[in-house]
């Protein structure tokens, strides 16, 4: 698989995550407060991790999916020490990222590889 087609693909995946992250943040503020507005952030961490995971996955190969993942992780620790959050907060949210990855890359299909005929 060339490449430039798996730098693609991470970069679809990290901007699908985050469109997702921004969405349910959105929706949140609009509806909720206090400890339910962190718990819709870490649902939407999970979510993010999903959909980033399933787009790299889908248009380039399962490393591609693992790499969004990780790159949405940085970016979720540097808002955890942008302000306070819950004791519960990073436990919770690290796990949803780990399942969000596993949903999303398992809907992506099979990793494909140069000797499994992949492109």
């Amino acid at each position: 698989m060339p490449i430039l087609r798996k730098f693609m693909s991470v970069v679809a995946g990290i901007f699908a995550g985050g469109l997702v992250v921004a969405a349910v943040e959105a929706a949140g503020h609009a509806v909720l407060n206090g400890e339910w507005l962190f718990a819709a952030a870490a649902a939407g961490y999970g979510l993010a991790a999903a959909a980033g995971s399933f787009v790299a996955g889908r248009l380039g190969d399962r490393l591609c999916s693992v790499i969004v993942t990780g790159v949405l992780a940085v970016l979720a620790a540097i808002n955890l020490f942008a302000f306070p959050h819950p004791p519960w907060f990073t436990p919770i949210a690290v796990v949803l990222l780990v399942l969000g990855w596993r949903i999303g890359s398992r809907m992506a299909g099979p990793g494909r590889s140069a000797a499994a005929g992949g492109r």
